[in-house]
């Protein structure tokens, strides 16, 4: 099996070390976590009503993050997912979904306008006429992605 850590190079030396000593431990709050790549997924397991339904990666329109709950937004409803936002930014961003807030991801093919607000932010509408803030700390980046 190859696995390929992205880390420092003294923590990447202490690793290779623990499987030397055979002192390698598993747990919930380890240095490091090991992932399957799952980044070309065409399918999300998410809830709704209880019942764990297969989502289409293309019907999402965007991704919340609401207290601790993870909301998918698509074309059909709104579904819940137990992964962070973070897991879900980094397993779509090769497949057009942009952060542009600390809450939100967007699929950039459902934007449907953007509208100018004050402050340097941006306001979204999505194909389900929803509104998305783009925030300061995004802006810059979402311009980069957008091209504009």
């Amino acid at each position: 099996m190859k696995v390929k850590l992205c880390c420092t190079k003294e923590a990447l030396d202490e690793f290779i070390r623990a499987v030397k000593n055979d002192s390698l431990e598993f747990s919930d709050d380890g240095l490091f976590v090991l992932m399957e790549d799952t980044s070309k997924r065409e399918v999300l397991l998410v809830k709704q009503e209880g019942d764990l339904v297969p989502l289409q990666v293309e019907k999402i329109i965007y991704i919340e993050s609401l207290r601790n709950q993870t909301l998918i937004h698509a074309d059909k409803g709104t579904y819940i997912s137990k992964e962070p936002l973070y897991l879900l930014e980094g397993e779509l961003k090769d497949r057009g979904f942009i952060r542009v807030h600390r809450s939100f991801i967007v699929n950039r093919r459902k934007i449907e306008r953007i509208k100018s607000a004050f402050n340097m932010k941006i306001v979204l509408v999505m194909s389900n006429q929803d509104k998305v803030e783009v925030s300061r700390s995004y802006y810059a980046q979402f311009k980069n992605e957008i091209g504009f």
